[in-house]
């Protein structure tokens, strides 16, 4: 199984699925990560284009916890 860590955190890889890209039309593959809540733990996915598997400034929080701009603190880098 592919994984990365972002800052501690880690997600992985765990599908990818198939996408239309509005901007043209064209289509793709998103890679599907699953990691766990920076605030609650609970497990949450996120979707990313395949052709990077680079994570830059990842969602680090479930929907419900969520607060972008607002950083984790006490998390040690990558």
């Amino acid at each position: 199984m592919t994984y990365l860590k972002y800052k501690g955190q880690r997600y992985d890889q765990i599908d990818t699925v198939p996408h239309v890209r509005a901007k043209d039309g064209s289509a793709m593959r998103l890679a599907v990560w699953r990691s766990r809540c920076a605030t609650c733990g609970e497990l949450f996915e996120i979707r990313t284009t395949t052709g990077r598997h680079n994570l830059r400034w990842p969602t680090r929080r479930c929907e419900q916890h969520k607060r972008p701009g607002v950083r984790v603190p006490g998390v040690g880098e990558a």
